[in-house]
């Protein structure tokens, strides 16, 4: 239910689809083990006692193999489960990848529809600029993490403009506090990133170069097999939230590396977390990152797929070039304008409006 004034309020039932199974996620939330931010306000909406549902369908059930056949020939299929949730909504929140089929039942049965964090770089072929098109005019808002990003969409879709809403980035930072475990003496580099925007060629040329550790959260598909057989590197895929704050303690900081003309928010969350845990950063410039992060307070930046400079930066961190306790101080200050608990408000207006 949605009042006279178009309001979201404590009776609005609010749908999210996610692009990943919710239910274990929420288990960890609710039993500490997993920061909230994971679920992008939907959490906290929950605890203040909005009426918030998801559904885990296309991730479980006997059609699970259909949906992920459907999803290689690129198309998301709308199970009868997601539709009828759709049906007892007022408000469907999707996050990630458009999702044609889930816009076109919820617009045809009169529900707001908010896309989130679903834009990345602007579409060049015809077809996905259609795709976009009729996605982004079915959508009541588009909302992004990125000014910059949205200005640029803003210039492909300008009879939508109206429609891109930003909001910040968030992080529950009070699960990170606390969390952190010190080692009396730093030997590693850490470096978490698991998306195709991660630069790791040159993280590994520095690394190599400066003959040191390095500990990389990754997948396997975004390495090289020189990488892979580095015994300089230790490669993690997936690791508890303790092993991380562990590996994090023993690291002289954490880098970022991207790649050139990365215009989403590629490695805001490594950044974030890095912060929060006080553990100082080394990152690649992007437009999005300056938004967020002020070099030589918050972070130190470095040219993007610069090897040289990369080295410069890491080297100048170890060699007490930076103040390291003043950046981490100052980084944990900027921190508090990105909690999950005001962010959720700002999304709950967002998509009253």
């Amino acid at each position: 239910m949605i009042d006279v004034m178009g309001k979201i309020n404590k009776e609005s039932r609010i749908l999210f689809l996610f692009p990943k199974p919710v239910k274990e996620e929420l288990r960890q939330i609710e039993s500490g083990e997993a920061p909230s931010e994971r679920l992008y306000g939907m959490y906290e909406l929950m605890q203040d006692g909005y009426k918030v549902d998801y559904t885990d369908a296309l991730y479980a059930g006997p059609l699970v193999q259909f949906y992920l056949f459907m999803k290689r020939c690129k198309i998301k299929w709308l199970p009868f489960t997601i539709f009828s949730k759709i049906l007892r909504s007022d408000v469907v929140v999707i996050k990630d990848d458009f999702y044609t089929l889930a816009v076109l039942a919820a617009r045809l049965t009169g529900k707001r529809v908010i896309y989130k964090d679903s834009i990345f770089l602007p579409p060049k072929k015809l077809v996905r600029k259609l795709h976009a098109f009729l996605n982004i005019a079915l959508a009541d808002q588009v909302v992004a993490f990125s000014e910059s990003q949205i200005e640029l969409w803003k210039s492909d879709f300008p009879r939508f403009a109206h429609k891109f809403r930003y909001i910040f980035y968030p992080l529950d930072k009070k699960f990170y506090q606390g969390n952190m475990i010190e080692c009396d003496e730093k030997h590693t580099f850490i470096s978490v990133g698991r998306d195709v925007g991660r630069d790791n060629a040159t993280l590994h040329s520095c690394i190599g170069q400066l003959n040191q550790t390095l500990d990389l959260i990754t997948l396997p598909y975004l390495i090289s097999e020189k990488l892979k057989k580095d015994p300089r590197v230790r490669i993690h895929q997936y690791i508890s939230y303790q092993e991380l704050f562990s590996i994090y303690g023993q690291s002289y900081c954490s880098i970022v590396p991207l790649k050139k003309d990365i215009s989403y928010p590629s490695g805001i969350r490594a950044i974030m977390e890095s912060m929060a845990l006080s553990v100082p950063v080394i990152a690649a410039r992007t437009p999005v990152l300056e938004e967020y992060f002020e070099d030589g307070r918050d972070i130190i930046y470095y040219d993007p797929e610069n090897v040289d400079d990369l080295i410069d930066k890491v080297s100048g961190l170890m060699s007490g070039k930076y103040d390291v306790d003043a950046l981490t101080k100052h980084a944990a200050q900027t921190m508090e304008r990105y909690k999950i608990e005001p962010y959720a408000q700002e999304f709950l207006a967002i998509i009253s409006d």
